[in-house]
């Protein structure tokens, strides 16, 4: 959070305050030259938006203002990238660890929900399955206050109650979507490392949450998290004190999930020494979101309003390699050193050696829940967060792992592919989101034939434009149009913190 920002005391001539949009204040050239300063890589300048800014409750920012339309992607193949993951690189003479970690997975009281982390007061929970190994994939569990017990259901019919959870169709519209990843190098099992979970408290309060587990445990790691958080997150929102705000709500419950995460291990001997989990959520209260952003996790949030596209935040990793992210590292004390993906991919990637793990290849996201003995090398589990709201414009929200949006490019392309071949506007994001997977893992194939591709997780929040306009516009924009924002549609108020 911005909290060692202050804004100055500046006194503007009444016209020019006049000017500005309402719910607007002042300060904006001040915080944006602060936030470059202190944060680079919090937006970038081609996306970040010429706004007013103003400090919101709890010291986080709150700006508005127009954004610019985005260009157009290029037609070109994408280039191959850098790996991000695997956070340990995968051997031959390893795999006896990871077998290991996969029969555990089968124990139930690890690979069944634990009701106790449900929140006190809650209308419905989607939550993905553990993978164990067996079993029937494209299952997940259903909690309700009125079932006793957790239920089993489908994709398909999960997605009526998560419809149903959301007002029908009439209110924003909610998909999730995973696909497993295949690693045709490794001889190991190689389990669906992703979790998620949305769990609605009420009609016009619900948290969504995708986690990207790493390591031998990593599913277990981000299976434990796709539940803790949440509980910990609302039970805590509902018995707020006076002055405390959503985001240090937020940051709290991340705090708590890790301290969580390590208990649950050492209750049930799991070595989390070389495992964790990242993660990518987004609070809804109405129209109004609060997204966060831990690791390789990612963050995407959109104005989609008629025949205008454009993107208010594409959030960036923490990985070693940032700018940001590494001065933070270094100051720390810790070591970084490029070291090359034996499992697929091309060149290498920036990874941080973990104390008493030398040999290792070393971790390759900043900031993660779990990995315990990553703690001394100044990896964190406080997530980057940002604000807006969708009550005057409307647009979209992605939640995806780490593998989703690697090969894609940048915000631009994500959105092009969900409005043009997913069909955003017309299908809903039902439609949409499966197509933008698909895309995601036929890039991850594309890159390195030999190599197969990570797990892709994705949740997305659509609030579809009112139905004429939508009918007008024929649904099929994409970002590649470049058109120009209509009047009377602002862009979403974004705050952004780290």
């Amino acid at each position: 959070l911005a909290e060692d920002y202050i804004p100055p005391s500046v006194q503007e001539p009444p016209q020019q305050q006049q000017q500005q949009p309402a719910g607007v204040m002042r300060s904006a050239d001040q915080y944006l030259a602060w936030r470059a300063h202190v944060a680079p890589n919090e937006l970038r300048p081609a996306e970040a938006p010429t706004r007013a800014a103003a400090p919101a409750a709890g010291g986080a920012i709150a700006t508005a203002a127009t954004v610019a339309p985005a260009t157009a992607p290029s037609s070109a193949a994408p280039p191959s990238r850098r790996r991000l993951k695997p956070t340990v690189l995968d051997q031959d003479e390893d795999a006896g660890a990871w077998v290991e970690a996969l029969q555990r997975c089968q124990d139930p009281d690890l690979a069944l929900p634990d009701l106790s982390l449900l929140p006190g007061r809650f209308d419905m929970q989607v939550l993905s399955q553990l993978d164990t190994g067996v079993g029937e994939e494209g299952l997940v569990w259903l909690c309700r206050g009125d079932l006793q017990e957790p239920r089993q259901i489908d994709f398909s019919m999960a997605a009526q109650c998560i419809e149903e959870a959301h007002g029908g169709t009439g209110g924003v519209q909610v998909a999730v979507h995973s696909l497993h990843g295949r690693r045709e190098r490794i001889k190991r099992p190689a389990p669906n490392q992703d979790n998620f979970s949305i769990t609605c408290v009420s009609e016009g309060t619900a948290f969504y949450l995708v986690c990207d587990g790493f390591g031998p445990l990593g599913q277990l790691a981000s299976f434990r998290v796709a539940q803790s958080l949440p509980g910990l997150l609302l039970e805590r929102l509902e018995g707020a004190e006076p002055g405390e705000s959503k985001e240090q709500l937020l940051t709290a419950a991340f705090k708590l999930a890790n301290s969580d995460l390590v208990s649950f291990a050492a209750q049930h001997g799991l070595d989390l020494s070389c495992s964790g989990t990242t993660a990518s959520c987004a609070l809804r209260t109405g129209d109004d979101v609060l997204v966060g952003w831990l690791g390789d996790a990612r963050v995407l949030v959109a104005t989609v309003a008629g025949d205008f596209a454009g993107i208010d935040l594409f959030a960036e990793p923490h990985v070693p390699g940032g700018a940001a992210e590494r001065q933070r590292l270094e100051k720390l004390g810790a070591t970084i050193q490029q070291v090359a993906s034996r499992e697929g991919g091309s060149g290498a990637a920036d990874r941080i050696t973990v104390p008493g793990a030398e040999d290792a290849p070393g971790l390759a996201v900043s900031r993660a829940l779990g990995i315990c003995s990553a703690a001394t090398a100044g990896v964190v589990g406080q997530p980057s967060l940002a604000k807006t709201t969708f009550a005057s414009a409307p647009g979209l929200v992605l939640l995806g792992s780490g593998g989703l949006c690697e090969f894609l490019g940048e915000g631009a392309a994500v959105v092009d592919v969900l409005l043009k071949q997913g069909q955003l506007q017309r299908q809903g994001p039902r439609q949409a989101l499966p197509c933008l997977c698909r895309r995601a893992q036929d890039l991850w194939r594309a890159s390195d034939p030999g190599a197969g591709s990570d797990d892709i997780t994705g949740i997305l929040l659509h609030w579809a434009p009112p139905a004429a306009e939508q009918a007008a516009a024929g649904g099929a924009a994409g970002l590649g149009d470049a058109p120009t924002r209509p009047s009377g549609a602002p862009s979403p108020p974004l705050a952004v913190g780290a």
